[in-house]
């Protein structure tokens, strides 16, 4: 009897296993993107420079402004994760860098909020964005905020002029970074996963709630877009829920490759009512331009066609 008993709850324990095996999904999908055609679309010698009409959700409104969002490749220092300038050292590899700005009033005043980020596009060898920084400046005082890849930490710096918050370091499980989604849709948007996953927040969203830097329980899934708010060529959206945030986060993109990405929402609570309110980013221009050679005053007309 006692065997049937150990043999039956062995069998169970094993089938608990399996079950928990099979619920589980990998943070990113075991692919690689084609490396060629990332390098075709965006390391021929120029960047994709792309505007965005942006809607803020902040304070106890949603307020107007614009988002520059900046694609290209570039040799990357893993160990000291600086661009490769001088092309001394073998530890480099190439990255897909995206440099994301925008710009917002609030009543008087305004703010501004970049965040860079810097993808190695051979996403086998590298699983993870080795570094993200990000900054927020308006007319209170401005914080800096960084993760930077250290085994299988990330080691998360932030400075910031609020009492509560101040200067401090901390280290955080090595997991997929929101602002890297936008990344791996640009490169191959079937590196994207699906299901339960677990997401550190896009740098600016925890700066606007003051939240801690940390991994939080995330779903997320990839489906036919049927919304009327963007227009593209057989659009797909991503779409990823924070139970614990009250927050959805949908991304939507074009389903060829270079996967343009059309626009954005991003639904949440404001920090001072609590009353949910939506962030809203449409794409508006798109051009590819050497932009580093662009910086004399008779390249200032591009700012209007680019619609800035």
């Amino acid at each position: 009897m006692n065997k049937i008993i150990q043999t039956f709850y062995l069998a169970t324990g094993i089938l608990l296993i399996m079950a928990q095996a099979s619920c589980a999904q990998p943070e990113t999908k075991g692919i690689s993107p084609n490396i060629d055609q990332v390098m075709k679309q965006y390391g021929s010698g120029q960047a994709e420079v792309n505007v965005y009409e942006l809607k803020q959700n902040r304070y106890n409104a949603v307020h107007e402004g614009n988002l520059t969002a900046i694609w290209v490749t570039e040799p990357f220092l893993l160990d000291k994760q600086v661009k490769n300038e001088t092309n001394a050292s073998k530890n480099s590899t190439t990255v897909l860098k995206n440099i994301r700005v925008k710009k917002f009033t609030t009543g008087v005043y305004d703010y501004t909020m970049s965040t860079s980020l810097f993808t190695p596009i051979n996403r086998k060898q590298f699983p993870h964005t080795p570094k993200v920084s990000s900054s927020s400046l308006e007319w209170c005082g401005q914080t800096f905020s960084q993760l930077n890849l250290r085994g299988n930490q990330y080691v998360s710096t932030l400075f910031s002029y609020f009492e509560q918050e101040g200067d401090e370091e901390n280290k955080v499980k090595a997991s997929l970074l929101e602002d890297e989604l936008y990344t791996l849709i640009r490169m191959d948007s079937k590196l994207l996963p699906e299901g339960s996953i677990e997401l550190i927040p896009s740098m600016s969203y925890l700066r606007l709630i003051h939240k801690e830097t940390r991994p939080f329980k995330a779903t997320a899934e990839i489906k036919s877009y049927e919304g009327k708010e963007f227009n593209g060529s057989n659009l797909k959206e991503y779409v990823i829920t924070y139970p614990s945030l009250q927050r959805t986060l949908k991304i939507v993109f074009e389903s060829s490759f270079p996967h343009q990405i059309v626009g954005w929402t991003d639904e949440y609570p404001s920090v001072f009512d609590q009353k949910k309110r939506m962030t809203i980013a449409t794409l508006k221009e798109s051009m590819m331009l050497d932009y580093w050679n662009k910086h004399g005053l008779q390249d200032e007309g591009l700012r209007k066609k680019l619609g800035l």
